[in-house]
């Protein structure tokens, strides 16, 4: 199971968005991340194969679950 921690941040206008050719920005839908207050958190991400990555469960900035 390939998993990986994601920072999200919401972005309100997508032309200021983006990342560099060796790291693009991955973009979810509000509809596949769980709710969350604030501008940005961090999210364990699972590799599904044929679908890409897929939010499990809000954790930390180190990786522990979030308690909250």
């Amino acid at each position: 199971m390939r998993t990986r921690i994601f920072e999200l941040k919401r972005q309100r206008f997508l032309q200021n968005a983006g990342g560099g050719s060796r790291h693009p920005t991955k973009f979810w839908r509000p509809e596949e991340v769980p709710e969350f207050e604030g501008d940005r958190a961090w999210f364990e991400a699972q590799w599904v194969t044929g679908c890409g990555w897929r939010i499990q469960r809000r954790v930390d900035e180190n990786g522990r679950p979030h308690e909250g």
